[in-house]
């Protein structure tokens, strides 16, 4: 639900916010494999000065729409690039 969506990020602001930056970078990724993934993610985290809870659990509600395992990068290495950003961008336009 988009309550859940915006619990981690602490504001639609915040969400719509951490949506596009991963949205942008995960356009990017070349070779879409659990390691990229994660290795961007991190890397992300770092550079926008995000807590892990506060960006990934915000991707997990959009995406995958759970707050439980399994792991966030499997999930989105299974679902693949264009799935994984549709959903994301989805989530964008939802909020």
């Amino acid at each position: 639900s988009r309550d859940l969506l915006h619990k981690y990020s602490g504001s639609v602001e915040k969400t719509k916010e951490v949506l596009e930056v991963f949205i942008k970078a995960y356009t990017e990724i070349k070779d879409w494999d659990v390691q990229n993934i994660e290795s961007v993610s991190h890397d992300i985290l770092k550079k926008h000065n995000y807590s892990p809870k506060e960006a990934f659990m915000t991707l997990r509600m959009a995406a995958p729409g759970e707050k439980a395992p399994p792991p966030l990068f499997d999930i989105f290495n299974l679902l693949g690039k264009e799935e994984t950003i549709f959903r994301l961008e989805a989530a964008l336009k939802d909020c």
